[in-house]
Protein backbone atom coordinates (compact mmCIF):
# COMPACT_ATOMS: atom_id res chain seq x y z
CA UNK A 1 0.00 0.00 0.00
CA UNK A 2 1.31 3.55 -0.54
CA UNK A 3 1.55 6.15 1.97
CA UNK A 4 0.40 9.73 2.04
CA UNK A 5 3.83 11.26 1.61
CA UNK A 6 4.83 8.68 -1.37
CA UNK A 7 0.97 10.03 -2.68
CA UNK A 8 2.22 13.58 -2.51
CA UNK A 9 5.14 13.15 -3.92
CA UNK A 10 3.56 11.00 -7.18
CA UNK A 11 1.69 13.83 -7.29
CA UNK A 12 3.90 16.82 -6.66
CA UNK A 13 6.96 15.73 -8.65
CA UNK A 14 5.57 16.23 -12.31
CA UNK A 15 3.77 19.36 -11.41
CA UNK A 16 7.11 21.07 -9.98
CA UNK A 17 9.08 19.25 -13.27
CA UNK A 18 6.83 21.06 -15.57
CA UNK A 19 6.93 24.26 -13.95
CA UNK A 20 10.79 24.01 -13.79
CA UNK A 21 10.88 22.98 -17.87
CA UNK A 22 8.82 26.38 -18.77
CA UNK A 23 10.85 28.62 -16.25
CA UNK A 24 14.07 27.75 -18.32
CA UNK A 25 12.55 27.57 -21.73
CA UNK A 26 11.50 31.09 -21.12
CA UNK A 27 15.16 31.84 -20.72
CA UNK A 28 16.63 30.64 -23.48
CA UNK A 29 16.40 32.66 -26.49
CA UNK A 30 15.69 30.18 -30.38
CA UNK A 31 15.30 33.26 -32.44
CA UNK A 32 16.90 32.43 -36.01
CA UNK A 33 19.48 34.93 -37.69
CA UNK A 34 17.89 37.35 -39.67
CA UNK A 35 19.36 39.65 -42.74
CA UNK A 36 19.21 43.04 -42.19
CA UNK A 37 16.05 42.93 -45.06
CA UNK A 38 14.28 40.55 -42.84
CA UNK A 39 14.80 42.40 -39.70
CA UNK A 40 13.23 45.36 -42.30
CA UNK A 41 10.33 43.31 -42.78
CA UNK A 42 9.60 42.20 -39.42
CA UNK A 43 8.38 46.40 -38.85
CA UNK A 44 6.40 46.24 -42.08
CA UNK A 45 2.79 47.91 -41.86
CA UNK A 46 -0.01 48.08 -44.53
CA UNK A 47 0.83 51.61 -45.50
CA UNK A 48 4.64 50.55 -46.72
CA UNK A 49 5.34 48.43 -49.68
CA UNK A 50 7.84 45.41 -49.98
CA UNK A 51 10.92 46.70 -51.45
CA UNK A 52 12.14 44.66 -54.60
CA UNK A 53 15.58 44.26 -53.12
CA UNK A 54 14.15 42.12 -51.08
CA UNK A 55 13.55 39.07 -53.79
CA UNK A 56 16.47 36.48 -53.57
CA UNK A 57 18.00 35.51 -57.08
CA UNK A 58 17.93 31.74 -57.06
CA UNK A 59 21.33 29.98 -57.13
CA UNK A 60 22.35 28.49 -60.42
CA UNK A 61 23.81 24.72 -59.58
CA UNK A 62 24.69 22.83 -62.87
CA UNK A 63 26.28 19.68 -61.60
CA UNK A 64 22.74 18.12 -60.13
CA UNK A 65 21.61 15.59 -61.79
CA UNK A 66 19.08 12.83 -60.46
CA UNK A 67 21.12 9.88 -59.89
CA UNK A 68 17.98 7.10 -60.60
CA UNK A 69 17.33 7.23 -64.23
CA UNK A 70 13.61 6.19 -64.88
CA UNK A 71 13.20 4.67 -68.45
CA UNK A 72 9.89 6.56 -70.89
CA UNK A 73 7.90 3.77 -71.71
CA UNK A 74 5.41 4.04 -74.65
CA UNK A 75 2.17 3.35 -73.17
CA UNK A 76 0.63 0.22 -74.40
CA UNK A 77 -2.67 -0.11 -74.97
CA UNK A 78 -5.38 -1.79 -77.54
CA UNK A 79 -5.93 -0.06 -80.76
CA UNK A 80 -8.87 2.75 -80.86
CA UNK A 81 -9.46 1.84 -84.47
CA UNK A 82 -11.27 -1.24 -85.77
CA UNK A 83 -8.43 -4.12 -86.30
CA UNK A 84 -9.48 -4.56 -89.75
CA UNK A 85 -8.50 -1.25 -90.45
CA UNK A 86 -4.64 -1.65 -89.53
CA UNK A 87 -4.43 -5.32 -90.58
CA UNK A 88 -2.54 -5.46 -94.13
CA UNK A 89 -4.59 -6.08 -96.70
CA UNK A 90 -5.58 -9.68 -97.78
CA UNK A 91 -3.33 -11.43 -100.53
CA UNK A 92 -5.49 -12.60 -103.45
CA UNK A 93 -3.58 -15.90 -102.37
CA UNK A 94 -5.00 -16.82 -99.24
CA UNK A 95 -4.05 -19.95 -97.46
CA UNK A 96 -6.10 -22.82 -97.18
CA UNK A 97 -7.72 -23.24 -93.62
CA UNK A 98 -5.55 -26.21 -92.52
CA UNK A 99 -2.28 -24.24 -93.70
CA UNK A 100 -3.00 -21.43 -91.46
CA UNK A 101 0.09 -20.93 -88.47
CA UNK A 102 -1.90 -19.70 -85.24
CA UNK A 103 1.14 -18.15 -83.32
CA UNK A 104 0.08 -16.31 -80.54
CA UNK A 105 -2.96 -16.33 -78.00
CA UNK A 106 -3.53 -13.55 -75.47
CA UNK A 107 -6.03 -13.66 -72.93
CA UNK A 108 -6.99 -11.38 -70.30
CA UNK A 109 -10.45 -10.43 -68.48
CA UNK A 110 -11.20 -7.62 -71.32
CA UNK A 111 -10.16 -8.90 -74.28
CA UNK A 112 -9.05 -11.69 -75.86
CA UNK A 113 -6.70 -11.37 -79.16
CA UNK A 114 -4.17 -13.95 -81.62
CA UNK A 115 -1.86 -13.92 -84.32
CA UNK A 116 -3.17 -16.17 -87.25
CA UNK A 117 -0.73 -15.53 -90.24
CA UNK A 118 0.97 -12.57 -89.04
CA UNK A 119 -2.69 -10.53 -88.22
CA UNK A 120 -3.84 -9.68 -84.93
CA UNK A 121 -6.88 -10.54 -84.89
CA UNK A 122 -9.84 -10.88 -81.61
CA UNK A 123 -13.31 -12.60 -81.67
CA UNK A 124 -15.30 -11.58 -84.85
CA UNK A 125 -12.60 -10.79 -87.34
CA UNK A 126 -12.17 -11.93 -90.28
CA UNK A 127 -9.34 -13.32 -92.36
CA UNK A 128 -10.03 -14.41 -95.80
CA UNK A 129 -13.49 -16.14 -96.12
CA UNK A 130 -13.32 -17.45 -92.46
CA UNK A 131 -14.41 -15.38 -89.07
CA UNK A 132 -13.13 -15.89 -85.76
CA UNK A 133 -15.09 -17.41 -83.79
CA UNK A 134 -14.14 -17.97 -80.53
CA UNK A 135 -10.59 -17.65 -78.61
CA UNK A 136 -9.17 -19.74 -76.01
CA UNK A 137 -6.18 -20.72 -74.39
CA UNK A 138 -4.73 -23.27 -76.77
CA UNK A 139 -6.72 -22.70 -79.33
CA UNK A 140 -9.27 -20.64 -82.43
CA UNK A 141 -11.90 -21.63 -83.21
CA UNK A 142 -12.54 -20.30 -87.71
CA UNK A 143 -15.85 -20.77 -89.11
CA UNK A 144 -16.76 -20.38 -92.66
CA UNK A 145 -19.62 -18.82 -94.82
CA UNK A 146 -20.77 -22.87 -94.94
CA UNK A 147 -20.98 -22.71 -91.16
CA UNK A 148 -17.45 -25.22 -90.94
CA UNK A 149 -15.98 -25.18 -87.72
CA UNK A 150 -12.12 -25.46 -87.92
CA UNK A 151 -9.81 -25.39 -84.71
CA UNK A 152 -6.09 -23.72 -84.83
CA UNK A 153 -3.99 -25.13 -82.32
CA UNK A 154 -0.98 -22.86 -80.90
CA UNK A 155 2.27 -25.00 -81.99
Amino acid sequence: MISDRNKYLIVALPIVALVLLLYLSSKVRFDAPLTPQETRLLGFSEVQSVPSVLTRKPAVVASIRNPITVPKLERVAYPGVPLAMITPPVSQQERAPAERNLSFIMINPSKKIAIIDGRLVNEGSVIGEQRVKKIEESKVLLTNGKGEDIWLKLR
